[in-house]
């Protein structure tokens, strides 16, 4: 019996700790009869049995008490990293989401506390994603007007819409959790993702050229097929009507961004992988210039944050940060927005996934696919009771967490030490953030998307049928909007799947010269046919979807 348990510890690491070793060992040498001898082993393996459990659905239990203290330098400086850059691009993102920049703020929060418990990823950072920022915007501008408005003892609008979807986005992946249903976002191939993500890339930045250019005002409200150019049409139209205080800051921090962002990547060793805060410093700058320059006053009448709450829990009305736990208002909007909400979840969890995947693979653990939906459904559902916004993992952020050296989940932890510290009594000091600027965040940001044209090369060379899927997504998402373009992706890639099972690769094999080696006659020209001898590769299994094409293959080839 003995024997048998210690393969058990061996084979389950969350019991593989020598208390429970030694307790075995103490039941197992104490002089009781058998029966009190058994009560007690079968108390212990219900023990170790609610344990396991336990730690598989909260995995924190299980590598927290294991912590080295040799983590803690490279978490702490990821953490404060992490944190500092999370504060603008929590503001950016919250305007591009359509809400109030606090909103952001606690986006960049809350979820993460939650993602510390329950996710298996060292490495990945969670909190607002531009694509799903985007979807959020599309759903609010459709039941909310542009200007939203207050009134006293009510929440506000925006947002209401913002955290009712994302419950339900939350609920959908809760579902998808407990099937286990993971393995559907593989309909989302890689072609898909990139094609789908540079799309929705433009929409992000037409919808920021407005405050760029601060037009905001001129600028309306379009959604379904060609709504980006229609955007781009005002836009233009409007051009006249710009304001020149917003286009200067936003030609000095475009070139800024990138240039610095440059000199990160070029002298990252140099850095010792800690990156200069690029878009906090401007934001300080912004901020110190407008407040003590009156750039939202005449002339220079800049568009600017304005009023962020700060304080305890209580009504955001009466100026406190944290809004009570309260159930969001808009749940009757939830048929209309079911298959907004189906695409939102879907690409959360396959982008989080993705990313999980590679820095798993590259520091050698592994992870539990289904426990990281489980904890993107966490972070999605308890938080919109909390006024925040669908999240997902950010490539950016995960990629600097990874590189400043990152160990542990505690960096989630250490970033939202900074995150609260904001939140509580330096939020007010952002009021003054030109949004021009906070739009330029948002934008250069998207460069990373925008680089996956670069794919395209390598791509046609591996695949004319992906380069395709890929074209197609990309061009659909631009013209007919993200929700319509991400159906002609997917159903793009479904046909392209059916396809490559009916006709799979086949060809007739040729004997290289001289040698015992057997290749595809048509590719190799020293491959030659044995007199009297055909020989056929098919590579694919055969049933009844391609018993034709096989059988018309093979007479073809003989």
């Amino acid at each position: 019996m003995y024997a048998m348990e210690d393969s058990v510890l061996i084979s389950r690491p969350a019991y593989s700790n020598s208390a429970f070793k030694q307790t075995y060992e103490r039941i197992d040498k104490t002089n009781l009869d058998v029966c009190t001898r058994l009560k007690r082993w079968f108390r212990l393996q219900m023990h170790c049995s609610f344990w396991g459990i336990l730690v598989n659905f909260l995995p924190v239990l299980g590598w927290l008490p294991k912590y080295k203290k040799k983590y803690v330098v490279g978490d702490l400086i990821a953490g404060w990293t992490v944190g500092i850059i999370r504060i603008p691009q929590g503001m950016a993102y919250a305007l591009l989401a359509g809400v109030q920049p606090v909103y952001g703020l606690y986006s960049c929060f809350f979820p993460v506390l939650l993602w510390f418990v329950f996710s298996t990823s060292k490495h990945t950072s969670v909190g607002t994603m531009a694509v799903v920022c985007l979807m959020i915007q599309n759903l609010v501008d459709k039941y909310i007007p542009d200007v939203t408005t207050a009134v006293n003892g009510t929440k506000f609008e925006k947002i209401q819409v913002a955290s009712s979807a994302t419950l339900l986005v939350g609920i959908m992946q809760l579902l998808m959790a407990m099937l286990r249903l993971g393995f559907l976002t593989t309909l989302l191939s890689d072609p898909v993702i990139q094609g789908f993500t540079t799309g929705s890339a433009f929409h992000v930045m037409m919808s920021q050229l407005k405050y760029m250019f601060g037009l905001a005002k001129s600028v309306g409200k379009h959604s379904g097929p060609f709504a980006l150019f229609k955007t781009l049409g005002d836009i233009l139209t409007n051009l006249y009507h710009a304001n020149p205080a917003d286009i200067i800051i936003c030609v000095i921090s475009v070139p800024t961004l990138i240039i610095v962002k440059y000199l990160n990547d070029r002298y990252k060793k140099r850095l010792k992988n800690i990156p200069i805060p690029i878009e906090l410093m401007l934001v300080v700058v912004a901020t110190l210039i407008s407040y003590f320059c009156h750039l939202d006053d005449p002339p220079y009448n800049v568009n600017i944050v304005k009023t962020i709450p700060t304080g305890w829990v209580g009504d955001l009305v009466d100026n406190y940060v944290f809004p009570s736990f309260s159930t969001p208002t808009y749940l009757h909007i939830w048929p209309e927005v079911v298959s907004d909400c189906l695409i939102m979840a879907f690409i959360s969890v396959a982008i989080s996934l993705s990313l999980t995947k590679i820095y798993s693979d590259k520091h050698g653990y592994d992870i539990d696919a289904n426990q990281e939906i489980l904890a993107l459904a966490v972070c999605n559902t308890i938080p919109a009771f909390l006024s925040s916004f669908a999240v997902a993992a950010s490539l950016s952020r995960t990629a600097i967490q990874e590189s400043t050296g990152g160990e542990t989940q505690l960096v989630a932890v250490l970033s939202s030490i900074l995150m609260l510290v904001v939140l509580l009594w330096l939020a007010p000091l952002f009021q003054p953030v030109p949004k021009s600027l906070l739009a330029c965040i948002i934008i250069v940001a998207m460069k990373s998307l925008f680089m996956q044209f670069s794919n395209l090369k390598e791509l046609w060379t591996v695949s004319k049928l992906d380069f395709a899927i890929w074209i197609l997504t990309c061009t659909s998402v631009v013209t007919l909007g993200v929700d319509l373009g991400l159906a002609v992706g997917v159903g793009a890639a479904i046909a392209a799947l059916i396809y490559r099972i009916q006709n799979p690769k086949h060809a007739v094999m040729g004997r290289i010269m001289y040698t015992d080696l057997y290749a595809d006659k048509k590719k190799y020209k020293d491959a030659h046919e044995i007199p009297g001898i055909k020989i056929f590769q098919y590579a694919d299994s055969i049933s009844f979807t391609n018993k034709d094409a096989f059988r018309n293959t093979l007479y073809k080839a003989i």
